[in-house]
């Protein structure tokens, strides 16, 4: 027998009965939970996407029935996956648990307004309509500001039925304004097909004069606005005059080329300065309160004007993203890149965000201006928000400093030159790879091996290429399907900065071929036992919870390689041991799914918090780290008697309680290693010669990455077809 939904069934223990949204007012967060478990109920839908999409939907009709502008349906989308997963997450709170402030705080919240509002003004205080700041698009009517503010407080109006009067009016503004234009377009045509003016009916004639009376005289002028076009040439980084002769000739192919669609560099450029503003600010009210930053820097050429002439100089430029989120929050301009310019910079963005109480950890790479232990830019970044940081130092530049020191021992080499080297094997890696086919090469045994498709999904295609070559060295020649695939493949062009690509370079040379050297095996015996698995091991286990593991996974494929080749990386391995301080290792404890090792590390940790110095801000000093080369696990791999042991500040906020239901999905998006913000590196890069001064290079990144985020693939007309519909 079928089983039955009751009531009792579908109740939740924390919002109560699913039910549909009241259409009379706008709805409160409650509301919009129950409203998504009744589409669970409902059974119409299955994935949680399309859920919440449809809860979305439903939210953007009841704001737009209400004359609210409102942020776009992706955002919608995502604010309601959040509201979900947090109701979801109080579901799961104990009895005891429930009378706790921060379970009450949450569920009052709960009964706030669900707000969509494209305008912010009165969170931030505003109380008139005359103080909103919001460009025109983002305005509350005047006539709804009155209902706008109540249902922020006290909810007492109603969505009333369609007022008739005003509507009447609406539609009569634009029937006269499809009128008008549409009798443009047919006198422009009868132009076009020779109709001279004598040929038109008396009709036409007196139907042109009423119609065009001075209330209604609307010049011949193109009145669209383009958002879409606008994010698209910032992502694309097209100039103004390029996008009119692109965009016209179009229209022009499509036959609707007229005075009303044609554009100019002048508006275009007016609406670019628009919807950069626009997102600008969007950007100002939302990313607030921020619980983990990453940062990083580079000397671009920029292009600048001294005395009203171009120039171009090189300039100081790094990047500021924010975590769990893992978006672009500004860049700074430091006078230079020592680390107290730097920190200066970096701490007026923490302040602008009112990020001083919240900020927890820092994720950045490990060079010195970074990571010294008295004057690095973390260390300066503690001393002002005055309290200890999450130390969140890239797994990924530590994978490669093994794997440099490695090569230039085996090889005996150096650098000659940005893309140069004096060694065995690295004077041959300046090659085109169609001169080289790849021969029957000897098989290496390496513990690379293939990886999901999420992960691959968020592989570059250099990382893709180390993937393929590594496993197709390790089949061998005859028994590897990857062979057709990289002849024609590209390894990256060789860069002395880059050990992807070097790495790359020197599986493709050994590919080639039949009989190497000693130092070419060697290497390449290296890069498929150490430096590609623990790459990709970092890549699947992205996590900060994961730092410690990683690390240890990178010690061990190191040790086992034999005493020869580890005597070469172990001074470089002791020399970074970020994720080996006692503070990583007990972040990977407490959420680690071995119970001895969450009951070993709470221990630690309530330990440290009992001999904790308020108001101390410790020094992080991984000196006094010493690696036990051959422990069996990651907790082991330091000795805890003589360890310096400190609270992680990623757990400084929860109590000794909470520490047993911890889980690793608490810390989601907070990573080991700062790839994100490399790439947003590059992305001022690509705007510094494009545009002038830091508001139009914020503005252009903000719409660039707006673009993608809406319109993520480019590579068939689905892809467009699908944007459309969201």
């Amino acid at each position: 027998m079928a089983s039955i939904a009751t009531r009792s069934v579908t109740v939740h223990n924390v919002t109560g009965q699913p039910i549909e949204f009241h259409k009379n007012q706008l709805p409160k967060c409650t509301d919009v939970f129950r409203a998504y478990q009744f589409h669970v109920n409902s059974g119409k839908v299955t994935t949680v996407h399309e859920r919440a999409t449809l809860v979305a939907q439903e939210v953007k009709e009841m704001y737009d029935r209400a004359s609210i502008p409102t942020v776009e349906l992706i955002s919608i989308v995502i604010r309601v996956k959040r509201l979900v997963a947090k109701v979801q997450s109080l579901g799961k709170y104990s009895k005891s648990k429930k009378s706790s402030s921060k379970y009450q705080q949450s569920l009052q919240s709960l009964e706030n307004l669900f707000d969509i509002c494209a305008c912010k003004c009165y969170d931030i205080g505003a109380r008139e309509r005359s103080s909103c700041i919001c460009p025109l698009a983002y305005k509350i009517p005047v006539i709804e500001w009155d209902f706008w503010i109540d249902q922020k407080t006290n909810r007492n109006m109603i969505i009333a039925q369609v007022d008739k009067e005003e509507t009447f009016k609406l539609q009569q503004k634009e029937k006269r304004a499809y009128k008008t234009s549409s009798l443009k377009r047919d006198a422009e045509g009868m132009l076009l097909h020779g109709i001279t003016e004598d040929q038109k009916s008396t009709t036409d004639e007196e139907l042109v004069i009423g119609e065009m009376s001075s209330d209604d005289d609307i010049r011949a002028r193109n009145m669209q606005q383009y958002p879409g076009l606008c994010k698209a040439m910032d992502r694309c980084k097209i100039s103004n005059r390029d996008a009119c002769v692109i965009v016209n000739a179009t229209l022009k192919d499509l036959g609707v080329l007229l005075a009303e669609t044609a554009i100019d560099p002048a508006k275009l450029r007016r609406q670019r300065n628009y919807y950069r503003e626009k997102e600008v600010e969007m950007q100002d009210v939302q990313m607030k309160q921020l619980i983990c930053i990453g940062f990083d820097g580079k000397q671009d050429v920029t292009l600048t004007k001294i005395s009203g002439v171009r120039r171009k100089i090189k300039e100081e430029h790094y990047v500021i993203i924010s975590y769990p989120e893992m978006k672009y929050i500004d860049h700074v301009t430091p006078k230079s890149s020592k680390a107290n310019d730097v920190a200066t910079q970096i701490t007026s963005t923490i302040t602008v965000t009112n990020s001083l109480e919240t900020l927890a950890a820092v994720v950045c790479d490990g060079t010195v201006s970074n990571t010294g232990k008295k004057g690095g830019v973390i260390r300066l970044l503690e001393e002002s928000v005055k309290r200890p940081l999450q130390w969140l130092i890239c797994l990924l530049h530590a994978i490669e400093l093994p794997f440099r020191k490695y090569i230039s021992v085996v090889e005996n080499g150096y650098t000659t030159g940005p893309s140069t080297s004096a060694g065995a094997v690295s004077i041959e890696l300046n090659y085109d790879p169609k001169d080289l086919p790849i021969a029957n090469f000897k098989p290496i045994g390496g513990k690379v091996t293939n990886i999901s498709d999420d992960v691959t999904a968020d592989l570059s295609t250099e990382q893709l290429y180390l993937l393929t070559a590594s496993l197709a060295i390790q089949q061998g020649y005859d028994q590897s399907e990857h062979i057709t695939f990289l002849q024609t493949a590209v390894p990256g062009n060789l860069c002395n900065s880059r050990w992807l690509t070097k790495a790359n370079r020197i599986l493709r040379l050994y590919m080639s071929k039949e009989h190497v050297s000693k130092e070419l095996y060697r290497i390449t015996r290296f890069i498929l036992n150490v430096y590609a698995p623990s790459w990709f091991h970092v890549k699947q286990h992205p996590s900060c919870v994961d730092g410690a593991k990683n690390f240890f996974f990178l010690m061990k494929r190191c040790y086992e390689l034999g005493p020869e080749d580890w005597n070469i990386v172990e001074p470089v391995l002791q020399n970074n041991t970020y994720f080996a301080h006692p503070e990583s290792i007990i972040l990977a404890g407490v959420t680690d799914v071995d119970e001895d090792n969450r009951k070993f590390a709470r221990a630690k940790l309530i330990e440290a918090r009992l001999h904790l110095v308020r108001n101390d801000i410790r020094v992080f000093d991984k000196s006094l780290v010493k690696l036990n080369f051959t422990a069996l696990s990651y907790i082991d791999m330091i000795d805890w008697t003589t360890a310096v042991v400190t609270p992680p500040p990623l757990l400084s906020s929860t109590s000794n309680d909470d520490l047993e239901h911890l889980q690793a999905h608490s810390f989601k998006g907070i990573p080991c290693h700062s790839q994100a913000v490399e790439r947003c590196v590059k992305d001022v890069s690509s705007t510094t010669c494009k545009v002038f001064g830091h508001k139009a290079r914020h503005g252009m990144l903000l719409q660039c990455m707006k673009s993608r985020a809406e319109l993520p693939k480019i590579d068939s007309k689905s892809n467009f077809l699908l944007n459309l519909s969201l």
